[in-house]
């Protein structure tokens, strides 16, 4: 998981002090897999069956505002 944090600094004082706002986004990305293999046997004949598959997702987490004075 990762955070972007873009923010803003306003110049003009507000109540005496400095203002800033700022946005937290998390974001990220999930990868698996899978493979297997059946192995068997009906009567004198064998067999092998195999398969795989993956899957990937990626999103957005809840965005979180935030605002300081200082």
């Amino acid at each position: 998981m990762y955070f972007a944090i873009p923010s803003y600094v306003f110049s003009t004082p507000l109540s005496g002090a400095q203002a800033a706002v700022s946005l937290l986004i998390p974001y990220g990305q999930n990868r698996t897999s899978v493979d297997a293999t059946l192995t068997g046997a009906l009567g004198p004949f064998g067999f092998n069956v195999a398969g795989g598959t993956a899957d990937a997702v990626t999103g957005l987490g809840d965005i979180a505002p935030q605002f300081a004075l200082r």
